[in-house]
C-alpha cells in the first residue's frame, strides 16, 4: 500500500526507500545487517528454554489387567500450560522453515511410593539392607537355572553385624524360621535368603515363556519394550518403582536376560554395600556422543544444555538416594520421551540418533548435580566385550565358555588389576568374616527365637587376646595381634572398577554354563553344598518341564526350544486359516528337539505326512523320543542326514510345507558344517553359510503353491534373503518379528509359484 506521499504502508510507518545512488551501499549493509541478525538470532535461540504457550499433549494409560496392544489401550487428552511447545521453541524462532516435531503418546509417571516396612518379615527384623536384582529381560531368562544355585548360594547367610553378638544373647523373633531349614529350596530359592530381592520385567505376552521362577517375580506393569527406543528407560523406570517401595533395598542393579556374575552373592553383597557410590558414569572424562545432544533440549524444563550431556552404560548400580533422584523427576524424563529419537534434522542436514538408555540417568543426575556420588566408569557395573565392532556386544558362544573366560578375561581387566590369587584371599576372607549362617545355628525349643553359632569376628578377637595376655609373655601378645592385624589389612576390596556381572551370554550357551559351574572349586561362584542338592532337583525338574511344553525331549547336547522356537510355531499354527489347501507332506529341516515339527503336525490332517532331517543324531533321538511322546509314531519320519540329501529325488517339488529354523547366529566359519550341537546355531559368515545352502533347494523341494516359514535375524539380511527366494520363483515377504536379546527375530513366508 503507498500513502499520498509515495510512501510504502504496512500495517504502520515506513520511511520513504532511499535514493537510487545510495541503494547499493544499502544492499551491503544489509546484507552485514541481515548476517548479524542470523546469526543474534541463533545466540537467542539457544538462550531461549521455556515459551507461554497452552498446546494439547497426549498421556499413554497401561492397563494393569488386560495390557491390550502391547500395554497401550487408551489416551487421554491432557490440557498442560506448563509444557514448552517445540513448535514455539525452535519453529517460531529463530528457524521458521522447520517442520515441526512430532507428537508422540506419552506415558504415564507415577511418583515414588515406599512401603511403612519390608514385605521380607526376615529382613526388617534384622534391620538388613538388600539388593535389589532387577531383570529387563525380551523374553526368557537364558540362564534360569544357574541364578536359581546362585540365590540358593545366599540361604541363611546374613552380616555379622546384623545377626552375631559376642555375649551369645538370643535373638527373640519367629520372621526367619524358615531359614533354619539346612534343606535348599530351587523352586523359588529367592525365599530362602534375604540379601536379595527380585524384580522382574518382560514383555506383554512373554509370561508363557519365562520360567516359573522368575515368573512369579514379574512386575503387574509391563509394556512392550525396544532396543533403541524410549521405552526401555520407561520400563527401568518401573522396575525402579517397584522395588523403591521396599526402605529396605538399599542398592538397585540393572540387569538382562544374558547376564551372569562374576562372583558368588556374599562377594556381590559385599562390594556393592561397601560402595557408597552409584556405579554410573555422570563425568565427562569419557566420551559422552555429543553429537547426539541437539538444539530441541533446550527446550526442555529444565533445559539440558550440551555442557551437560552425559553417557553411562545402561547396567548400572544405584544407591537408594539416586533412585529417589530418578522417580521424582519429570521434567528431564519428559524431554528425553520427547526428543531423544532418530530423526532427520532439518537445521543441521544430518540424521540424529539418540538412545535415552545411555543418557538419560546419567544426563539426570549430572543436572541435579550429584556426579561427586557416583563412579566415573563408563561399563557400570556390567563387563561387555566390543572388540569385535558392530552396533551390539560380542555374545559369547559355548565354545568359550572354559574358566580361563572368567578369570583371565573378565575377572582381570586393565579397570580391575586385582590378581587371581588376591581375589581368590578376599572371596574367602568375605565368605568367612562378614558373614554368619544361620544354617549354623542352635534352635531353641521356644521355635520363636535362635542362638546364632557366635563364631563373630569380635568375640574371636577377644578369646585371642585373653589367650595371648596369659602366653606368659607380654610382648608375644602384642606380636601375635599385630602380624594379625597386617594380614587382615591385606584384602582390599575389589574397587569400583571390577566389574560384577558380565554379559552376553545368549541360550545357546545355558548348557555349557552349566556344566562349567557344576565343580565348586573352579570359580567360588556357586557354594559347595549347593552342587549335589541342585543335581537332584534338577532330575524332577527336567521331568516336569517337559510336560510344560509338550512333552519335548531335552538333551544337553540339543538345542532347546527358544524364543525362534516358540515363535517359528505360533506364526504357522496361526497362519493356517489362509493357507489355499491342507499340505499333504511337511519337512522340517532342522528339527532339534521336535518341538516345532510335533507342535505343527498335532494340528495338521491326519493325511498329512511329515519328516524330520537333522545333521545331529542326538536331535534326530531327542526328535524320535518327542514324536513317541505325543503319540505321533508314524506321521513324522526323522531322517538323520543334511538339509533334505535323501529326499530331494523322492519329494521333488512335491513338498507343500517346509518349516525351516536355521544355524542363523554370526560365528567363525570353521564353527560351520560341525555334526553336533554347534550345528544348530553357527552360521558363519553373516550367519549365512546354511541359509545360502538351502533357499536354493526350496526351489527343488516346494510343489506349486508350496509354503515356507524359516526365521532369520538382522545380520541375515532378511531382504536379500527375500530377494534370493524372488529369483528362485517365491514369492516372500516377513510376516512377524520380535525381539529376543538386542536382535529382532523375523519369520519370512514364502509361496512358490504356481
Amino acid at each position: 500500500m503507498v500513502d499520498s506521499n509515495g510512501v510504502h504502508v504496512h500495517g504502520r510507518k515506513h520511511r520513504a526507500p532511499a535514493p537510487p545512488s545510495r541503494r547499493r551501499t544499502a544492499s551491503l549493509l544489509g546484507w552485514l545487517v541481515g548476517l548479524l541478525i542470523l546469526v543474534g538470532l541463533r545466540g537467542f535461540y539457544y538462550g531461549v528454554h521455556s515459551h507461554s504457550q497452552s498446546h494439547t499433549s497426549y498421556y499413554v494409560v497401561y492397563n494393569n489387567a488386560s495390557r491390550i496392544g502391547g500395554g497401550l489401550v487408551a489416551l487421554e487428552e491432557v490440557e498442560d500450560d506448563a509444557e514448552v511447545s517445540l513448535e514455539a521453541c525452535a519453529v517460531n524462532m529463530a528457524f521458521p522453515g522447520v517442520a515441526p516435531f512430532p507428537q508422540t503418546p506419552r506415558s504415564v509417571i507415577y511418583k515414588p511410593i515406599v512401603d511403612g516396612m519390608s514385605a521380607d518379615a526376615c529382613a526388617e527384623a534384622l534391620g538388613i539392607d538388600k539388593v535389589a536384582m532387577l531383570f529387563l529381560s525380551k523374553g526368557a531368562i537364558h540362564h534360569h537355572l544357574f541364578w536359581r544355585q546362585w540365590f540358593a548360594s545366599a540361604a541363611g547367610k546374613i552380616p555379622r553385624e546384623k545377626g552375631c553378638s559376642s555375649d551369645g544373647r538370643v535373638i527373640e523373633y519367629s520372621a526367619c524360621q524358615h531359614m533354619l531349614n539346612p534343606e535348599f529350596h530351587f523352586d523359588d530359592p529367592a525365599q530362602y535368603q534375604v540379601l536379595f530381592s527380585l524384580y522382574v520385567h518382560a514383555p506383554p505376552g512373554m509370561e508363557r515363556h519365562m520360567d516359573s521362577f522368575f515368573r512369579k517375580y514379574l512386575i503387574p506393569r509391563q509394556v512392550q519394550v525396544a532396543w533403541g527406543e524410549h521405552s526401555m528407560i520407561y520400563a527401568t523406570r518401573e522396575l525402579l518403582w517397584y522395588s523403591f517401595k521396599d526402605p529396605r533395598n538399599t542398592r538397585f542393579v540393572l540387569l538382562s536376560e544374558s547376564d551372569l556374575p562374576l562372583y558368588g552373592p556374599s562377594t556381590f553383597y559385599y562390594q556393592l554395600m561397601k560402595e557408597q557410590k552409584s556405579r554410573i558414569d555422570t563425568t565427562n572424562l569419557h566420551p559422552v556422543d555429543s553429537y547426539r545432544w541437539h538444539f530441541r533440549f533446550l527446550c526442555g524444563d529444565p533445559p539440558i544444555k550440551e555442557k551437560d550431556w552425559r553417557k553411562s552404560s545402561q547396567w548400572f548400580s544405584l544407591i537408594r538416594k539416586h533412585v529417589g533422584i530418578i522417580l521424582n523427576d519429570t521434567g528431564v524424563y519428559r524431554t528425553f520421551e520427547k526428543y531423544c529419537t532418530s530423526f532427520y534434522d532439518d537445521v543441521s542436514n544430518y540424521y540424529r540418533v539418540c538412545y535415552s538408555d545411555e543418557h538419560y540417568i546419567p544426563v539426570l543426575l549430572a543436572v541435579s548435580r550429584v556426579e561427586h556420588e557416583t563412579h566415573p566408569n563408563p561399563n557400570g557395573i556390567t563387563d561387555v566385550d566390543w572388540s569385535h565392532g558392530g552396533e551390539h556386544p560380542w555374545a559369547y558362544t559355548p565354545s568359550q565358555i572354559q574358566k580361563k573366560l572368567f578369570y583371565a578375561k573378565l575377572r582381570v581387566t586393565y579397570d580391575c588389576i586385582m590378581g587371581v590369587g588376591s581375589q581368590r584371599q578376599f572371596i574367602e576372607s568375605v565368605e568367612r568374616t562378614y558373614f554368619a549362617h544361620m544354617f549354623d545355628s542352635r534352635v531353641n525349643a521356644s521355635a520363636s527365637s535362635f542362638t546364632l553359632n557366635t563364631s563373630c569376628t569380635a568375640l574371636e578377637e577377644e578369646q585371642e587376646e585373653e589367650e595371648d595376655e596369659t602366653a606368659g609373655d607380654q610382648m608375644i601378645g602384642i606380636l601375635r595381634r599385630t602380624i594379625r592385624k597386617t594380614k587382615k589389612k591385606r584384602y582390599v576390596d575389589l574397587g569400583p572398577s571390577c566389574a560384577l556381572t558380565a554379559r552376553k551370554f545368549k541360550a545357546d550357551t545355558k548348557q555349557a554354563v552349566l556344566d562349567l559351574f557344576r565343580d565348586p572349586n573352579k570359580l567360588g561362584i556357586i557354594d559347595a553344598r549347593v552342587i549335589q542338592p541342585f543335581k537332584d532337583w534338577y532330575q524332577n525338574y527336567e521331568e516336569r518341564r517337559f510336560k510344560s511344553i509338550g512333552k519335548t525331549c531335552f538333551r544337553k547336547d540339543v538345542y532347546e526350544p527358544a524364543e525362534d522356537s516358540f515363535l517359528l510355531a505360533d506364526v504357522i499354527l496361526a497362519d493356517m486359516d489362509n493357507w489355499a489347501c491342507a499340505p499333504r507332506i511337511c519337512v522340517e529341516i532342522g528339527s532339534g528337539s521336535g518341538y516345532v515339527v510335533c507342535s505343527v503336525a498335532q494340528s495338521l490332517s491326519q493325511l498329512c505326512q511329515c519328516f524330520a532331517t537333522d545333521i545331529n543324531a542326538s536331535a534326530c533321538a531327542a526328535t524320535q523320543e518327542t514324536i513317541r511322546n505325543h503319540d505321533m509314531d508314524g506321521r513324522v519320519d526323522v531322517v538323520h542326514c543334511d538339509v533334505a540329501s535323501p529326499l530331494e529325488d523322492r519329494l521333488k517339488h512335491g513338498v507343500d510345507l517346509v518349516v525351516f529354523n536355521p544355524p542363523y547366529v554370526v560365528t567363525p566359519d570353521d564353527e560351520v558344517e560341525g555334526d553336533g550341537i554347534s550345528a544348530a546355531w553357527a552360521g558363519g559368515l553373516r550367519g549365512r553359510r546354511i541359509i545360502d545352502k538351502v533357499l536354493p533347494k526350496l526351489s527343488l523341494l516346494l510343489s506349486p503353491g508350496g509354503i515356507v516359514y524359516m526365521i532369520a535375524i538382522h545380520d541375515n539380511d532378511p531382504a536379500d534373503m527375500i530377494h534370493v527366494l524372488s529369483d528362485l520363483g517365491i514369492t516372500a515377504s516377513i510376516v512377524a518379528k520380535q525381539s529376543a536379546d538386542e536382535e529382532l527375530l523375523y519369520v519370512i513366508k514364502g509361496t512358490k509359484e504356481c
